[in-house]
């Protein structure tokens, strides 16, 4: 990718027309489809959406009085008669302010008492579809000549009082009174029985104020028009409280909406002012210049832009809350443009910045990115709209900076001049992961915030992230005493594709709330009742009246007429009623009840987008609220309450945010582990964020922050900018670890000034009145810290800790393949040493110690030290035994010394052996047992003072081992020989038997307790008896003899030993922790060519040798470590490759990388021979034919067809491990 970002720089660098063409329309394009995007600004939106809490919301929006608001008006003097005044002033006011009905729907302030007689007609006439079953008991009860005079004689009574002529009409119809029961039960509809009526107007009963309804015309969300409509009722209240002498206050959800959205915009200008304004400050203090200040924001914008006109194409809007949070997604996003205008200071070059950011660029934002992407799996369509408008701003001004910023830094080539070292300079050079104080701090801070970590609470109650001015929150307190705001109740809705469908599912819950409201579980229900039946209940209450009636009608007829007569009425008086009982009533459309529907029932009624709804309003008492909502829930009905809803969100909300969690965890540690190539590299840059979000929950948990459904942003924002900040940091280690660039320093810089205006950005935010903003300030205030923290101290350890051992480089990095076989290894050794312990234990404790019993432990000793041998994760072992030595004779063993592990190859051998040991190992606590048991003997005290023990081993049959360099060689070399075993040998009179290992230095080096990927060889050599004088007469000249012996026999053996296949692993892991693309380079090159094995046979293994077109070195390392008598001068056109194999740990003496421009006849006359890899150069195979040296041609099978000018011929071509002449390559 680096590749093609160069030649696009390039190609546009030469096309200054287009280049300015190309930005001009996509920043019009991406502005023009911006500007049209459309701002949500209802905080709903950050709620998550399940099928259930998807039909809350749209119960929510629905209802009737989601868009009411309630307007009290009250005096101190309680006058009814005054405040009724005042309302109409009031209502008349508001109304004519509105005369189009643009605003306001319906202002409700009086009851319609035309309309209550039309609906007591209307049940009058239509008991048939009302009446119960309990009510035609009680009307059975009564059908007999006795009440039934009663009854009549009442009616009259009625009749000739001053009501009669308004009840007259249902008394004719309904003689019998069957209707006041069901007239009784229209009290269901009152949602409350806090109010009570006077002279039609609704007065609170606790209060004795004046309450009235304000319906908007506009949903709860379209705050620009329901602002409209809070300033009129605003302007109104204000008029009539100076005329008539009232306090008006007046609430409603529209109300509080337009309040957020306005807090919104105001906090997001304020807050975004005060941070451009601050940041503007530091970034000329930092620049010294504004053309600097402009570059950076460039990107930015453009990043903005396209994220805006990408929404607006994909959606159409976005939440403003998503766009407040927008300086999260600059402070990640300036980061680009800090790095590249910071690095740009100090390049040779525009290309060479490139060079060096763009793989950190591209890894950084494709891991952030897909944090932020993770975010869709969030079910709320706010949560959604920020991780859309996230990744796409950074991938815009990714895109920027990469494409279009570097012709912007022309300036760049002209600006030499030392800077002056500022404060910013000193804390970023500085290297905390160094200071061991702070480290401790670090590692100490985190355990304890991590044991505070699991007491940060979560907030779901949304109400909380609502602002309402002191005046809305006054007007809340006072209209709670008057309504049932903010009082415990539950709504049971049930549900149908219509109203019909609806109905039936409430028919068939409703039997159950009486019984729960018989039983007083529940205290009120506010509802349809019965009066607006469905088709199917329809015919089940007809049926039941045409029954009912089948049997009794003549009789009551009868008994109506004659009771009458006696009481004055005439027999044709109550025709209507007997007409009524005649009749064969039939189901009837919904629409036959609009009258009820319209008056008394449209807020329990829901019908919109093929979609009905009938809500039920329920009060309990709050410990059965959890009861009635499990027993009311059915497959169409469903029960929610305020505590309910935010307990579902809260599980809702939990679950979304582990799979975000999961999701940015796995998507970066995905990208991080393709984009470094290593896991390891991987894991390093993940820790920081994990440690992080221990001390984000932790601070927070200290200091009391709460999570809520808005800041959860946070936890994308801590992966996204914590993966961002560490992805340089790690590049930077790595340029420093396999270049020996400087980088890391700028890199650090650019953190922090990233940090700095990060920190500004969403730190103004805390000036922010809206709680949702400042909770977002609040808990990303905290995150910054620890994101930069950690980012500054834990990768650099990690990184250093891996690679580096005591300010030297490690000889193999430590990866996990390494750690796993050691930690096995260790583990094995751990209980081999207790088992071997235990069977000592049970062998000699309590049982005498017999030659038997010493002997089968010597064998048990020898079988677990081949075991270990056999199965020591990553290497192989090879016992070359050309004596056919059976270790029967006793005599003194020898075996220079490399490792730990020396003494299990040894032991493998013969179980006739013990070992001299020092006094630590004598006490050691893992396998002091053992070599107790074992014999194995200590000689602190000078192996002189012991020849009596030993002579004994001896007579015994037990060889003795001893280790004559008397510790582990470091590099593997033989080090000076110890007399001590040459003076037991001869002391004694025993033979001495030489034993020489070779790679186990390698498989475990002295320097370091990490298990490596080897092959050792174990040889025995000829014994050296006591009659053999060609080490010497004496002792001390048998340590000298034999020790320049063993040298020469170990030089050998590593000839024999040491191949192309032996330091491959060594080799490849010269190239591990340097970019994926370096790994990925040296294992082709090792697979490719079989580790070289074929060439180095064929190459010179002696004298002088001339490389050119080494590349990153992996074959000169190779040709040096197999070859060590021969001198190897490298060299390469590309300075950073050159670096490279330069700066590999296991590079030899007898390499050396030097950097030449020209290759002359003056150069080349310095070498025996010369190698070529990569392009042909024909000029250097006529100079070697001038100069009668030998060439080499070294390549890959893509490259063979340059390989066809007479000036090779003669020389060798190897082609993939395969060598040719040039006639065969040619044939």
């Amino acid at each position: 990718m680096t590749q093609i970002l160069l030649s696009l720089y390039s190609f546009l660098q030469k096309r200054t027309v287009l280049r300015v063409l190309i930005m001009l329309i996509l920043f019009s394009l991406f502005g023009y489809t911006a500007s049209k995007i459309e701002l949500i600004e209802d905080i709903s939106g950050f709620m998550p959406k399940d099928k259930t809490s998807e039909k809350i919301q749209f119960v929510y929006q629905n209802m009737q009085v989601a868009d009411r608001i309630i307007v009290e008006i009250s005096s101190p003097t309680t006058d009814k008669d005054q405040l009724i005044e005042a309302a109409e002033a009031f209502v008349s006011q508001l109304d004519s302010a509105d005369s189009d009905k643009k605003y306001i729907k319906e202002i409700f302030h009086t009851i319609d008492q035309q309309a209550l007689f039309e609906i007591t007609d209307f049940i009058t006439v239509n008991v048939p579809y009302f009446i119960t079953n309990q009510e035609y008991e009680k009307l059975d009860s009564v059908l007999n000549a006795t009440h039934i005079s009663q009854q009549l004689e009442q009616n009259k009574q009625v009749l000739v009082s001053p009501s009669g002529m308004v009840l007259k009409k249902n008394i004719i119809t309904d003689p019998l009174r069957i209707s006041v029961p069901l007239l009784a039960r229209l009290q269901d509809f009152q949602m409350s029985n806090q109010y009570e009526v006077y002279n039609e107007y609704i007065f609170s009963k606790e209060k004795q104020s004046l309450l009235l309804f304000v319906t908007s015309t506009h949903a709860t969300s379209e705050t620009d028009a329901n602002a409209t409509l809070a300033k009129l009722i605003e302007q109104t209240a204000s008029s009539i409280q100076t005329r008539y002498n009232t306090t008006i206050t007046y609430f409603g959800s529209a109300l509080v909406a337009v309040t957020n959205a306005q807090q919104i915009k105001k906090d997001t200008y304020i807050s975004i002012t005060i941070a451009v304004v601050l940041i503007l400050l530091l970034l000329l203090w930092f620049f010294r210049s504004v053309y600097s200040i402009v570059l950076l924001a460039v990107p930015v914008l453009f990043g903005a832009l396209l994220s805006l006109a990408a929404l607006y194409l994909i959606k159409g809007s976005i939440s403003a809350i998503a766009i407040g949070a927008g300086a999260v997604i600059f402070g990640i996003a300036i980061n680009y443009s800090l790095h590249f205008l910071i690095h740009a200071k100090h390049a040779s070059s525009i290309p060479k910045v490139i060079q060096d950011l763009a793989s950190p660029m591209l890894t950084g934002s494709i891991t952030t990115v897909g944090a932020f992407l993770s975010l869709l799996f969030i079910q709320a369509d706010s949560m959604r709209d920020f991780g859309l408008f996230a990744a796409f701003s950074l991938l815009g001004t990714l895109v920027f900076v990469l494409v279009f910023m570097p012709h912007l830094l022309t300036h760049i080539k002209r600006k030499r001049t030392k800077e002056k070292h500022t404060i910013l300079d000193t804390v970023t050079e500085y290297r905390f992961e160094k200071n061991k104080k702070i480290l401790w701090l670090v590692g100490l801070c985190t355990i304890i915030l991590f044991v505070f970590s699991s007491r940060v609470e979560f907030n779901a109650d949304m109400s909380k992230l609502n602002f309402m001015t002191t005046e809305q929150k006054q007007a809340f307190a006072s209209l709670q005493q008057v309504s049932e705001l903010g009082k415990k109740s539950m709504y049971v809705v049930s549900e149908g594709t219509n109203v019909q469908e609806a109905l039936r599912e409430y028919e068939r819950v409703k039997p159950l709330i009486d019984s729960l409201q018989q039983s007083g579980a529940i205290l009120q229900v506010s509802g349809i009742g019965s009066f607006i039946p469905s088709d199917s209940l329809q015919k089940i209450k007809l049926d039941a009246w045409n029954n009912f009636w089948h049997t009794r009608k003549d009789s009551v007829k009868l008994m109506i007429v004659q009771q009458g007569l006696k009481v004055g009425f005439k027999e044709t008086s109550f025709n209507q009623f007997f007409d009524m009982v005649d009749a064969e009533y039939q189901p009837q459309s919904i629409d036959y009840f609009d009258l009820i529907r319209t008056h008394l029932a449209k807020d329990y009624i829901i019908e919109r987008d093929n979609r009905a709804m009938i809500l039920t309003l329920i009060h309990t008492k709050p410990e059965m609220a959890q009861s009635i909502q499990n027993q009311l829930t059915m497959q169409q009905t469903f029960v929610f309450d305020s505590t309910g809803v935010s307990q579902s969100l809260l599980q809702l909300l939990s679950n979304d945010f582990n799979t975000v969690l999961f999701l940015c965890g796995f998507i970066v540690l995905l990208f991080l582990t393709i984009s470094f190539g290593r896991l390891e590299i991987s894991i390093i840059c993940f820790l920081p964020m994990l440690i992080s979000w221990i001390w984000i929950l932790g601070l927070m948990a200290l200091f009391g922050v709460q999570f809520n459904i808005v800041n959860i942003i946070l936890a994308t924002f801590i992966f996204g900018l914590g993966d961002d900040y560490t992805v340089f940091m790690m590049d930077g280690m790595m340029n420093e670890f396999a270049y020996k660039r400087t980088l890391l320093a700028s890199y650090k810089r650019a953190v922090a000034l990233s940090a700095i205006t990060m920190f500004i950005g969403i730190g103004t935010l805390v000036f922010a009145k809206h709680p949702a903003m400042t909770s977002l300030a609040n808990v990303t205030i905290v995150g910054m810290i620890s994101v930069v923290l950690i980012s500054y101290v834990i990768p650099p350890f990690l990184y250093n800790y891996i690679t580096v051992k005591k300010g030297k480089k490690r000889l193999i990095p430590i990866t996990f393949k390494h750690i796993g076989a050691t930690v096995y290894s260790f583990a094995v050794f751990v209980i081999g040493s207790l088992a071997l312990s235990i069977h000592g234990f049970l062998l000699f404790a309590f049982r005498k110690s017999t030659e038997q019993r010493k002997y089968r432990y010597h064998q048990v000793l020898c079988n677990t030290a081949r075991f270990v041998v056999k199965y020591i994760p990553l290497v192989r072992t090879s016992v070359l035994n050309t004596q056919n030595e059976t270790f029967d004779k006793p005599g003194i063993i020898i075996c220079n010394h490399q490792s730990h592990l020396d003494l299990m190859y040894i032991m493998m051998l013969t179980p006739k052996l013990v070992v001299v040991t020092n006094e630590w190992v004598w006490n050691s606590p893992f396998y002091g047992k053992i070599v107790k048991y074992g014999d194995y003997y200590p000689v602190a005290n000078g192996i002189e003072n012991n020849l009596e023990a030993m002579q004994s081993l001896i007579s015994r049959g037990y060889s003795i081992v001893i280790f004559p360099e008397g510790t582990r060689s470091a590099d593997s070399s033989i080090l000076r020989f110890k007399r001590g075993a040459f003076y037991v040998a001869e002391k004694l009179g025993v033979d001495i038997i030489p034993i020489v290992v070779h790679g186990i230095g390698h498989a475990l080096p002295k320097t370091e307790l990490l298990l490596r990927k080897g092959h050792v060889t174990v040889q025995i050599l000829p014994r050296i008896t006591p009659e053999n004088k060609e080490f010497g007469e004496t002792y001390t000249e048998r340590a000298r003899l034999v020790r320049q012996m063993y040298a020469q026999q170990y030089e050998q053996l590593r000839t024999q030993c040491e191949t192309p296949e032996y330091y491959s692993d060594l080799v490849f892991h010269n190239y591990i922790y340097k970019g994926a693309d370096v790994q990925k380079q040296a294992r082709k090159e090792l697979q490719a060519f079989s580790n070289y094995s074929e060439i180095l046979k064929h190459v010179p293994h002696q004298g002088t040798v001339l490389h050119v077109g080494c590349g990153i070195g992996v074959f000169d390392l190779m040709y040096a470590l197999v070859h060590k008598h021969i001198d190897i001068t490298a060299t390469d056109s590309h300075e950073d490759t050159l670096k490279l194999a330069k700066y590999c740990t296991s590079v030899p003496k007898n390499l050396q990388y030097v950097r030449q421009d020209s290759i002359d006849k003056k150069f080349i006359q310095q070498f025996d021979c010369v190698i070529i890899t990569g392009d042909i150069l024909d000029n250097i195979a006529v100079l070697c034919k001038k100069m009668n040296k030998s060439l080499f041609i070294l390549q890959q099978k893509n490259m063979a067809n340059n390989i066809n000018s007479a000036n090779f011929d003669g020389f060798r071509v190897c082609i993939d491990n395969n060598t040719y002449s040039l006639q065969q390559l040619q044939i």
